[in-house]
């Protein structure tokens, strides 16, 4: 599985919890979404993870889980909005 969020700081937060509730859950990789689309398809692709969560803003989210479906065989992308960072701040 693999996050992409707009702060690291979000990110981090999010990731111990969900590891806390959920060990069996194997995050394989996360970036942030300050790279530009070809950094972070190509992080995407080495990882080749079975889900993509894009949290990166209206329309740039939805470009992105597109090419991401063209890239990998077999991969769920979900587009999350301000899910990731609105977790964060429930947490912290």
């Amino acid at each position: 599985m693999k996050y992409l969020a707009v702060h690291l700081g979000c990110l981090h937060l999010v990731f111990h919890s969900l590891s806390d509730q959920y060990p069996a859950l194997k995050i394989c990789g996360y970036c942030d979404g300050y790279r530009n689309d070809q950094e972070i398809l190509a992080e995407i692709a080495s990882a080749r993870p079975d889900i993509v969560i894009l949290g990166v803003g209206v329309g740039r989210q939805e470009e992105l889980a597109y090419a991401v479906q063209l890239l990998l065989d077999r991969v769920t992308v979900l587009t999350c909005g301000g899910f990731i960072s609105q977790t964060a701040s429930s947490i912290g």
